[in-house]
């Protein structure tokens, strides 16, 4: 981790390093937040399982409208 963060090279994480370092930590950890939140929207019976028929219908629904085929392939490559 200090070789990503360490950009001058030094061996030592100076302030501004610091600072990307934390950022990039604080949202890491909302984005997880945020995914686990969307996640139980749709885990309806909160067994943190949601079944692949209920994944399609969302899918196909929900935002951006996929095909019946996209989302298959989708679940697919998932698998």
């Amino acid at each position: 981790m200090l070789d990503e963060v360490d950009t001058d090279k030094n061996n030592a994480i100076d302030f501004n390093e610091f600072v990307t370092m934390m950022c990039k930590s604080i949202h890491d950890l909302e984005t997880e937040e945020k995914t686990l939140e969307a996640f139980r929207v749709f885990d309806r019976y909160g067994s943190r399982v949601i079944r692949a028929s209920e994944l399609k219908n969302i899918m196909m629904t929900l935002g951006e409208s996929m095909s019946e085929d996209e989302v298959d392939e989708l679940i697919k490559l998932a698998n």
